[in-house]
């Protein structure tokens, strides 16, 4: 029974692989038409360009200008003072409307507090191009009107001496008083640089000629509260007074109570008579330092007309801080 099973299957082996095989014949008789050969594209001619450039303009030649002429610019004349008594650098610079380190500028030789009589001063021109102010306008401010006590001199002419005075309760600045006799006009400035509250400081100015009455009104006066910072008032811890052939002697002994030094020492010494009127001042400057809590002397002389006596001196100092 088995044996038949398996010739059976083994037939129908043979006929199964008998059929693939004439199948394969038969695929193989088939064969696929030819595809056409695609013809290759025709060849473009190639045809050589020719590049045009346009010209370029040839550069312009500049032609020269002709050059200007430099004219030669006009010197100024300069314009000069000469200085008359009384007269300060200051003074002087406000009555040309300038500012004083401009008129020092100008006149390196010459020394602020020794201005001599017939001095030539060069006049520089304003900043700015501004012409120069041939006088000053006076501003009328709120202060008393200096008192003159003016005497002759000889060879003709007259000195006159006023104190003044601050009456209010700050220090003052920028001081200056126009002072006319006739048609003379003097500008005075004070020889410190700030006035205290309730200080007198002596003003002096001459005249060629003499007579006629002094009038006087102020030509400037600020707060001098920035300035007071600037310059320390010195203590008086000594004075004396006396008569040495034919001037009036005083000795002076300055003390600096701060605790730092001061650079320069201004002092102004006034002869006051019995009257409380001023005979006489001097100026005295001293460019050594001062140091801090020490004293400094100094010595101070003026000739008075006979039958003048002072009966004391009165002293302001300041030094720069």
């Amino acid at each position: 029974m088995s044996r038949f099973v398996n010739l059976k299957n083994e037939t129908a082996l043979r006929v199964w692989v008998i059929g693939l095989t004439l199948a394969g014949v038969s695929l193989a008789s088939c064969t696929a038409p030819a595809l056409p050969t695609a013809s290759p594209p025709p060849t473009l001619a190639t045809v050589a360009l020719t590049y045009y450039q346009t010209p370029s303009p040839d550069p312009l030649q500049p032609t020269a200008l002709p050059s200007a002429t430099t004219l030669p610019s006009a010197t100024p004349t300069p314009q000069t003072h000469t200085v008359q008594a009384g007269e300060t650098l200051l003074g002087i610079a406000i009555q040309y409307g300038i500012r004083v380190e401009e008129l020092s500028a100008a006149n390196p030789s010459v020394l602020a507090n020794f201005l001599s009589v017939g001095q030539v001063l060069v006049i520089p021109q304003a900043e700015g191009g501004q012409p120069l102010l041939q006088a000053v306008t006076p501003t009328p401010l709120a202060l008393g009107v200096p008192l003159w006590q003016c005497q002759a001199i000889t060879g003709g002419g007259q000195t006159c001496l006023a104190w003044l005075e601050n009456p209010y309760n700050q220090p003052l600045a920028n001081l200056a008083v126009q002072v006319q006799l006739g048609e003379q006009v003097q500008v005075v400035i004070p020889a410190l640089n700030v006035l205290g509250q309730g200080e007198r400081v002596p003003l002096l100015t001459q005249f060629s000629h003499a007579g006629g009455a002094v009038h006087s009104q102020w030509l400037s006066a600020g707060d001098g509260q920035a300035v007071a910072e600037q310059w320390l008032r010195l203590t008086v811890s000594e004075q004396q007074i006396a008569m040495q052939e034919e001037s009036w002697q005083a000795q002076v002994s300055l003390h600096n109570e701060s605790p730092n030094a001061v650079q320069a020492v201004r002092l102004v010494v006034s002869w006051v008579g019995a009257k409380d009127e001023l005979l006489g001042f001097r100026v005295v400057d001293d460019a050594q330092i001062l140091p801090a809590n020490e004293v400094r002397t100094y010595q101070a002389s003026v000739f008075l007309p006979s039958g003048q006596a002072p009966i004391r001196v009165e002293v302001l100092a300041e030094g720069k801080k």
